[in-house]
């Protein structure tokens, strides 16, 4: 999986999420382009950012061949703060994501800063808090392709999208 694939993928499956949790998405943003800006002014480039009319989950996507280290965590940590500060009445839940895990020190500040680090190892297997709601899923068969995971991302009302 490249990880151009594997931000598309936890995308999907956040969409999924937020719809099952009663918070349809107002828009879905991911790769190099998605971007939200912090209270500083400067815009963050964020994995996956998606917005519901409750709040806005982002999540920095980690397709490593090793664990992801304190640093990244950190820095994504800060990025976060930033967001948060630029619109405080919007609840921000953050993830961190990657295929292979963490090195210690990582849970003991993800949860410190309020940054949720899952582990999604493959298209069949996914876990990942979305505020107070957990769900688990299994994606059989999911389509990898870009234009697979394209045709797959907005929902049937056409509200959302990926920019």
């Amino acid at each position: 999986m490249t990880d151009t694939e594997y931000e598309e993928l936890t995308a999907r499956l956040a969409t999924a999420l937020a719809r099952d949790a009663a918070e349809p998405p107002i828009w879905v943003r991911h790769g190099r382009k998605s971007q939200v800006p912090g209270k500083s002014g400067f815009p963050h480039q964020i994995d996956v950012a998606i917005r519901t009319q409750r709040r806005l989950f982002v999540a920095e996507c980690k397709c490593w061949g090793d664990k992801v280290g304190v640093r990244e965590l950190l820095t994504f940590a800060a990025r976060v703060l930033d967001i948060r500060a630029a619109s405080p009445e919007v609840p921000v839940v953050a993830s961190m994501v990657t295929t292979k895990g963490y090195d210690s020190g990582c849970t003991i500040l993800g949860s410190f800063f309020e940054v949720h680090v899952d582990k999604v190892a493959s298209p069949h297997e996914y876990a990942l808090t979305y505020g107070h709601h957990e769900a688990r899923g299994d994606i059989d068969g999911a389509a990898l392709s870009e234009q697979g995971l394209v045709q797959d991302r907005a929902p049937a009302d056409g509200k959302a999208g990926a920019a």
